[in-house]
C-alpha cells in the first residue's frame, strides 16, 4: 500500500493539531492534545512532518552512497558505513537490500 504523498503540512484547529498533505489537504493524522504541556504534541506533529517530507530524499541519498561506497572495497573503513546505510535504508523503507 502506498502512502498519501508528501510534502505535509500542519493545521491548526482550536488545540487540536492535524497534519494533512499539502495537494489535496486531506487529513493524515490528528493528535489530540492529552500531554502536558501541550507542546509535546506540536513538537511531535513537526517531528512527523519533517520526518515525511525529507524521507524521499534520505533514501535517494542513502541509495546513490551505496552504490558509491559499493564500487570501492579497498576501503576498509567504509564497510562499517555500508553496513551503517544499509541498515538505516532498510528500516526507512520497511523492505530488505
Amino acid at each position: 500500500m502506498k502512502h498519501t504523498n508528501t510534502p505535509y503540512k500542519i493545521n491548526k484547529l482550536g488545540d487540536n493539531l492535524f497534519i494533512s498533505d499539502v495537494a489535496t489537504g486531506r487529513t493524515i493524522c490528528n493528535f489530540v492534545p492529552t500531554a502536558k504541556p501541550k507542546t509535546l504534541e506540536a513538537a511531535n506533529a513537526e517531528f512527523v512532518c519533517r520526518a515525511c517530507n525529507c524521507h524521499d530524499e534520505l533514501v535517494l541519498a542513502i541509495r546513490a552512497a551505496l552504490i558509491t561506497l559499493s564500487d570501492d572495497e579497498h576501503f576498509i573503513p567504509m564497510r562499517n558505513l555500508r553496513e551503517t546505510l544499509t541498515k538505516a535504508l532498510e528500516k526507512a523503507t520497511g523492505e530488505k537490500s
